[in-house]
């Protein structure tokens, strides 16, 4: 990822596991706030936000790997998105499911609280499932951006490519180039009588002056 993205990333890791890991053990009602002191409590929730920046990373970086791994193209491409979305489910169920286990062990929560843990594996799912979404939007907007600076770039070397031609063909330096070394080697033409200067090119046109010369110039080599 570009700095950018990075930043951002980094931005919305920051502000979203901390939420995510407060408000869903809360929501689920898997943790009941009264029953814990507070150093128990601020551990609760500290031990629920690294589950989350566990849920988070590895999310991520599933999608980076198969993304990598395979060739994101028009077919392939919704079995990608199936194979990864059932992945996202098996990691993420199987390390909250073993998290929570690990919690319940010490925790002063009752037993009997199975359907809070489904219902706190369930808004982890959740809450994968939304990641995964909002990454592979970024990562399509910004292949996106490249492909259109590519085209750009390439429309730009095109257009100057076509400009450079284009000069090459009505620069009159390169078809007087060849006239030189005989414009060079021919003697000074005299004045006709009453004549006392020579006509511009611009007044009689660079096409008839070339002819003059390159007559004049095989006149006197055939002479010579």
């Amino acid at each position: 990822m570009d700095k950018q993205l990075a930043l951002h990333d980094r931005t919305v890791k920051l502000i979203c596991i901390p939420a995510l890991g407060i408000l869903v053990p809360n929501l689920s009602g898997l943790i009941t706030n009264r029953l814990y002191r507070s150093t128990e409590l601020l551990g609760s929730y500290l031990y629920f936000i690294t589950l989350f920046f566990l849920i988070w990373e590895g999310n991520v970086r599933l999608l980076i790997f198969i993304r990598k791994k395979y060739p994101w193209n028009g077919k392939s491409y919704p079995r990608i998105i199936i194979a990864l979305f059932f992945a996202n489910i098996i990691y993420s169920s199987l390390l909250s499911f073993f998290w929570l286990k690990v919690w319940k062990m010490w925790s002063p929560e009752t037993d009997d609280d199975r359907g809070q843990m489904a219902n706190c594996i369930l808004l982890v799912i959740i809450a994968a499932c939304f990641i995964i979404n909002i990454y592979e939007i970024l990562f399509l907007n910004r292949e996106k951006e490249q492909n259109e600076y590519r085209v750009e770039k390439l429309n730009i070397a095109k257009a100057q490519a076509e400009l450079e031609a284009l000069k090459n063909q009505i620069d009159p330096t390169s078809s007087l180039t060849p006239l030189i070394p005989c414009l060079i080697s021919s003697p000074a033409t005299p004045l006709a009588p009453g004549v006392t200067t020579i006509p511009s090119p611009a007044s009689i046109g660079i096409s008839s002056a070339i002819g003059k010369e390159t007559s004049s110039c095989s006149g006197k080599r055939s002479n010579s």
